[in-house]
């Protein structure tokens, strides 16, 4: 999850903008994403703030850790935590997906 501010805790992902097993690219939309106290005036109004996320790298999206399920509240991922595994190519995603297959669900 991105922390896009030093006082963040977390947020909450809402839409996935690109699909396990896409390329990304650079500067790519990845994610949107609903975060609460950015900024003192925030944490006191109770003020939610929607982003977008953009891919500061490239590859083939392998993992998503954070899948947004319908018709659920979206989980709280803490800032700085990884939400998704990017891979050079589509046989290295390919063997980074069976490997998480085996170690059980994507959570």
């Amino acid at each position: 999850m991105a922390k896009v501010s030093p006082s963040m805790t977390g947020g909450r992902i809402t839409k996935w903008k690109k699909n396990v097993g896409e390329f990304v690219s650079c500067y790519d939309l990845l994610y949107e994403f609903e975060v609460s106290g950015l900024t003192d005036i925030d944490e006191e109004e109770n003020v939610t703030t929607k982003m977008e996320l953009e891919s500061c790298d490239e590859g083939y999206l392998a993992v998503v850790f954070d899948p947004v399920e319908p018709n659920t509240c979206p989980k709280l991922v803490a800032g700085g935590s990884p939400v998704a595994l990017l891979c050079d190519s589509t046989d290295e995603m390919r063997a980074v997906q069976e490997r998480f297959k085996s170690v059980g669900p994507q959570v």
